[in-house]
């Protein structure tokens, strides 16, 4: 799987998770160990994301490699 494609299905994951938790505080009652266990979820998959988007920056970003320089 690529890169870009596991932060897609990531992103994708964490938007799911934010509609469950928005059901579930909708809830007359809302469970709040389901809410515990949803944002737990939520804030794994965002660590994730902060992981792979460093790691995308730091391909893309990366300065061009520069010559040895003497000085003499």
């Amino acid at each position: 799987m690529s890169t870009t494609t596991r932060y897609n299905v990531l992103k994708q994951r964490h938007g799911a998770i934010e509609d469950q938790i928005a059901a579930e505080h909708d809830r007359p009652m809302p469970d709040a160990m389901v809410l515990q266990r949803l944002k737990r979820e939520k804030l794994a998959i965002k660590d994730e994301m902060d992981a792979w988007e460093r790691l995308m920056g730091a391909i893309l970003f990366r300065p061009p490699a520069q010559a040895g320089h003497l000085n003499a």
